[in-house]
């Protein structure tokens, strides 16, 4: 069973976070705990959005680690940070029981 959890991460005042999302996908790659990745800026909304997959099947003991490492690979990774606030828009349970 995998967990798969939708995040955006907002408050960026520069454009430039564009240029850093090849580096936050590297940062992503290089946490084991990451069976998959996504990441994609939206100018319009100034957000990123990210979608990682980990492995497990219970959600709540998810969600904090999850935080935990998407928070620091974009503090490792964005050079255009600005005061962020990072949500965790969804997060469940995929794959065969």
């Amino acid at each position: 069973m995998n967990i798969v959890a939708q995040l955006c991460v907002q408050g960026f005042t520069s454009d430039k976070v564009k240029e850093d999302i090849p580096s936050l996908l590297e940062e992503f790659r290089g946490r084991d705990v990451f069976l998959e990745t996504r990441a994609s800026w939206n100018a319009e909304e100034r957000k990123i959005y990210i979608q990682v997959v980990v492995e497990g099947k219970n959600t709540t003991d998810a969600k904090e680690m999850i935080y935990d490492e998407v928070f620091d690979a974009v503090i490792a990774s964005i050079r255009a940070l600005d005061s962020i606030e990072l949500n965790i828009d969804s997060c469940k349970v995929v794959g065969p029981e």
